[in-house]
């Protein structure tokens, strides 16, 4: 398929932000290009079940991830290879090395421009986040949760600090905080907590570029070891990233 018939199909003939984006990434990168044909249907038909902007700028986050990944011939990324069960399938599974899978979640952090901010509520925007994500993420396996965030956090917020925070909160049996958040409690906070091997924050600055945060989870149960950490901060924490 040539560039342009895979662009024609995956957007019919559209001209926003993500088909110019999409172009960029794939006349780029040739593995990116072989992906997005691996999945044209998938995309396209996410495509048009967007409403709107902020759900392109959603997918947009999305792609820019396996984008990344892919640049580096050591990860090979399937995109939402299938959950087991009520599972639900995570966004890419992506291999490393040819010999170690894990799983890597993507969630776009929206702010409208009117949106009031303080330390205390971006805290509750990324509690609400892992809160809802860390129940989809597969037992046994390294998980990896990318927040990515439209501009940077408020002055005094730090996201990995937080994360800890949760926990700790958790710890001390803050039942009525997990409940509001559509957990059962603390415990099971934990419980579904150490599923959580790492979190990835990509915060896009205002002149341009990302400031890109690994947070490692000290509790999880599967960890990730010290090659692919490195690996991951190159591909997706970097000012090239």
């Amino acid at each position: 398929m040539l560039l342009d018939e895979l662009l024609n199909f995956l957007f019919a003939g559209q001209s926003h932000g993500l088909a110019l984006q999409c172009a960029a990434w794939a006349a780029d990168s040739p593995r990116f290009r072989v992906f997005a044909e691996a999945y044209h249907t998938k995309i396209r038909k996410k495509v048009r079940g967007l409403a709107g902007e902020p759900g392109l700028r959603d997918l947009q986050s999305e792609l820019e991830i396996a984008y990344l990944l892919l640049k580096d011939r050591r990860f090979a990324v399937e995109y939402e290879k299938g959950g087991v069960g009520r599972q639900r399938s995570p966004d890419f599974y992506v291999t490393f090395r040819d010999n170690l899978g894990f799983n890597v979640e993507v969630k776009h952090v929206r702010r409208g421009d009117d949106e009031a901010r303080s330390v205390q509520q971006e805290f509750g925007k990324l509690a609400n986040t892992v809160c809802q994500k860390i129940g989809q993420l597969a037992p046994g396996m390294i998980n990896l949760l990318v927040l990515s965030y439209e501009r940077p956090w408020v002055a005094g917020f730090d996201g990995p600090a937080a994360l800890a925070d949760l926990r700790r909160l958790a710890e001390r049996r803050d039942d009525e905080f997990f409940a509001r958040r559509g957990l059962p409690d603390g415990r099971e906070f934990l419980r579904q907590f150490q599923h959580l091997s790492a979190a990835l924050f990509r915060l896009h600055q205002p002149g341009g570029g990302v400031q890109g945060l690994l947070w490692l989870n000290a509790g999880a149960r599967q960890r990730v070891p010290s090659e692919l950490r490195g690996a991951l901060e190159r591909a997706l924490a970097s000012p090239e990233g």
